[in-house]
């Protein structure tokens, strides 16, 4: 093993004893073995679940947005990896499933900026939902993709840079923007295959 291995395992190991020893005390719930490195933002971790064997790596923004509804459901399921500059805001219910991965630099959102008074800055505005999100069991979604109120199925791969407004059954692969189904899982044939473009 390289000396780069070593030091990655090392620092995983002291988050790991960081992340169990401090941050499972700000949380709604902090899973046996989950971990979080630093640097990180989380807000209103009080309504947060972080399941068992958690892993969100680093430079993320957690939120849970108490000013659309005093009680969101913020929730990260076991065995699920986070990958590096996630940002995931949460302002009524957000449900990450079972062992998902998300690569770098994605942003999943039930919520957005309100607009409505050209007067006043949208910053300064309050915000909407369009709806809930949840993401199946299983899934991998790729770098740099956008996820808005939507659902998206278990055993789904979401291509990189993708944006996803609309649900996504399972067992698909969905790419571009807006993200369109592309390929299904056939139990019959025992393979995925191609979605023919209406």
């Amino acid at each position: 093993m390289g000396l780069f291995d070593k030091t990655y395992r090392f620092k995983a190991r002291l988050a790991l004893i960081k992340s169990q020893l401090i941050y499972r005390f700000g949380f709604k719930r902090f899973g046996k073995h989950s971990r979080i490195i630093s640097p990180l933002r989380i807000a209103h971790s009080e309504h947060m679940t972080i399941e068992e064997n958690v892993y969100i790596d680093a430079y993320g923004y957690l939120i849970a947005n108490t000013e659309f509804n005093r009680h969101p459901e913020f929730v990260i399921k076991s065995g699920t990896k986070i990958g590096n500059f996630n940002h995931i805001s949460c302002a009524n219910r957000l449900v990450i499933g079972k062992n998902v991965l998300t690569a770098d630099r994605v942003y999943i959102s039930d919520n957005f900026h309100i607009y409505d008074n050209i007067d006043i800055p949208i910053k300064d505005q309050s915000i909407g939902s369009k709806g809930e999100v949840i993401i199946g069991d299983n899934s991998w979604i790729g770098d740099g993709v956008t996820i808005i109120s939507c659902k998206i199925g278990k055993n789904c791969i979401i291509g990189a840079n993708s944006v996803v407004l609309k649900d996504i059954p399972d067992y698909s692969v969905a790419v571009g923007s807006p993200a369109r189904v592309v390929k299904k899982y056939s139990f019959e044939d025992g393979k995925w295959k191609n979605v023919e473009r209406k």
